[in-house]
This record gives C-alpha cells, sequence and structure tokens, in this order.
C-alpha cells in the first residue's frame, strides 16, 4: 500500500513538474501535497527524495524543496542525446510501429490547435517510438531528455517542430523507411534552434 502511496505522488509531482504547473526555483509544500492527495507526508517525501534522485527537485535541508531550474546548457545536453539516439529510435520503429497508433498519432498531429497540444503530442508521440526498441536503457535516458524537453518548450525556451516534419516523419515510418526517417527526425531536431 505503501510503495502504491509513493508511486501516485511521485506520478502527481512528476506530471506538475514536467508540465511547468510547478515552475522552475519554486518552492514545493510536502504538506500540502499530501493534503492535496489525502496522504501522509512519507510516501511524498519519498517521492522528492526519488525526484531529487532524478534531478527535478533540489531538496535543501532549512531551506526546502525547490523545483530544480534548467540550466542554459540543458538545450546542448538534450540536442546530442537527441542527434545520437533518435536516428536509431526512428530506424527501430520503421519495423515495430503499429500502422493504427500511428494514424492516430497522424490524426492528432493534423488536428493540433496549441502550442501546448503539439508539445504534450509530441512528448507522448516521443515516449511511444522510445519504448519500441524494449531498451531499458534508452528507454530511461529518452524519458529523462523528453521530460526536459518538454519542460523547456513550455516555458518558450525552444520551440516546437514543425508539424509538415512530423507528418513526414510518420509517413517514412509507415512506409519502413528508416533512411528518410532518421533524415527526417534530424531535420526535425536542427529546425527547433538546437545544433
Amino acid at each position: 500500500m505503501k510503495n502504491s502511496l509513493k508511486s501516485q505522488a511521485y506520478e502527481y509531482i512528476r506530471a506538475r513538474i514536467t508540465k511547468c504547473e510547478y515552475l522552475p526555483l519554486s518552492f514545493l509544500d510536502a504538506a500540502q501535497i499530501a493534503r492535496d492527495l489525502g496522504s501522509s507526508r512519507t510516501p511524498v517525501r519519498d517521492a522528492l527524495t526519488q525526484l531529487e534522485s532524478e534531478g527535478l527537485v533540489k531538496i535543501t535541508p532549512r531551506r526546502g524543496i525547490m523545483v530544480a531550474d534548467i540550466p542554459a546548457d540543458e538545450l546542448d545536453s538534450i540536442s546530442k542525446a537527441r542527434r545520437l539516439l533518435e536516428p536509431y529510435i526512428v530506424s527501430v520503429a520503421c519495423g515495430k510501429a503499429d500502422p493504427e497508433i500511428m494514424r492516430q498519432f497522424r490524426e492528432r498531429f493534423s488536428t493540433v490547435a496549441s502550442g501546448r497540444e503539439q508539445i504534450e503530442a509530441e512528448y507522448d508521440f516521443n515516449l511511444y517510438l522510445t519504448g519500441l526498441t524494449e531498451n531499458q536503457y534508452i528507454i530511461q535516458t529518452m524519458e529523462r531528455v523528453y521530460v526536459s524537453n518538454f519542460r523547456v518548450q513550455t516555458l518558450g525556451k525552444m520551440p516546437t517542430g514543425s508539424i509538415d516534419i512530423i507528418l513526414e516523419l510518420i509517413d517514412c515510418i509507415n512506409a519502413g523507411d528508416p533512411a528518410r526517417a532518421s533524415s527526417a527526425v534530424i531535420r526535425l531536431i536542427s529546425e527547433q534552434g538546437i545544433y
């Protein structure tokens, strides 16, 4: 039971940090979070400790719990990780992606009405493709990259990708063309102003 409460607290806090509902450098009130969740403070503290190990919060004795800032050099780190791993990820997806799921993503990207909707769609799309690798090291690494990417896009520090290139990428994956998919994903990353 305690572990599921910790998981619930972890997901609750992590989602709010990722979506910038808890802004960088803002202080978190563990007691208030526990009240919001209807739990004791123990699972919240445990969740915050896990989030600190992931670099999303900083716990300082006598100061409190602060949402981690997004350092300027993080944009470069995001870019390098994406440039190295995403061509491989989309190559794998060319042979494994479910056509129905890809159709749903194509429809979702074709109808986005706001930057926030696109950011969320890109996040979900990237996590789906990464999961197809079935490689836990890549999945864990890229999940962290995509959380950072989501945060910097939400804060307006990095643009979203071109819908046209995203739709082209989906078409390349559906056609089973890893070379064109890799080229499209590199153009997408470059277009976001990350080199």
